[in-house]
């Protein structure tokens, strides 16, 4: 993975300009040096504003990544892996690539401070909440399903809360013998069993599951970089 580090650009001519006007003549010195410290504050702060609008890093950065990470013959063309998301609290999405297979799961990528941070997750079909920092993953397979409550802050991806709900080898074996034997999940979280109720409540006092989303449209690997390329 490369970094993208992004130059700010110094406004040599308007410093020279200001240096070379002459002194104004004043009786209190002191009054002189607050104007001038005001000012030089000022120019600074507009040169940050400029840079930060005229050069976006994120969308050259994720290009990058793309055509490192994967290339043009990596997936068919009728495949759209790609998306565009908004998980943390900033304007710069986060971009979801989805392996299409629940062994190779979903990678999230972010950027922060000059640099793309990768983020995994085992399985595919995860939800977020749109600029709330928070990813929720519930899916599997074969009657075992793990849940990951995953926390996207300042370009950490952190684990915050997990649990699992699967079908045990005893209610197996009576489902398969008993066909009056109910479906039955026995459930987990932070690897203590715990009733299918207080499962949920864990979840509820970690995220609103009904502000939950899935990516809305996603892309083949051609139009993702026409977009990122061409972004403004």
């Amino acid at each position: 993975m490369k970094r993208v580090n992004i130059g700010i650009a110094a406004l040599s001519a308007a410093l020279l300009t200001g240096c070379a006007e002459p002194a104004p003549e004043t009786a209190t010195v002191a009054s002189t040096e607050s104007a001038t410290e005001a000012s030089s504050e000022e120019s600074t702060e507009e040169v940050v504003v400029e840079a930060s609008t005229e050069e976006p890093g994120w969308p050259s950065a994720y290009a990058e990544y793309i055509r490192t990470e994967y290339g043009e013959d990596y997936f068919d063309n009728d495949e759209m892996p790609f998306a565009l998301i908004y998980v943390d609290d900033n304007t710069e999405p986060e971009l979801l690539i989805d392996s299409g297979t629940e062994a190779g799961g979903e990678y999230i990528l972010t950027y922060y401070d000059g640099q793309v941070v990768e983020g995994h997750f085992s399985r595919i079909g995860s939800k977020y909440i749109q600029y709330g920092g928070l990813i929720y993953t519930d899916t599997g397979h074969q009657d075992y399903y793990p849940v990951e409550i995953t926390q996207l802050k300042d370009g950490k991806f952190t684990l915050i809360a997990s649990g699992l709900k699967y079908v045990s080898d005893e209610d197996w074996e009576k489902m398969t013998t008993d066909e009056n034997y109910p479906y039955t999940l026995t459930y987990e979280w932070e690897g203590e069993t715990v009733t299918e109720e207080e499962f949920n409540a864990h979840v509820a006092e970690l995220l609103d599951e009904s502000k939950l989303q899935y990516a809305e449209k996603y892309h083949s690997y051609a139009d993702m970089l026409a977009i990122l390329d061409n972004w403004e």
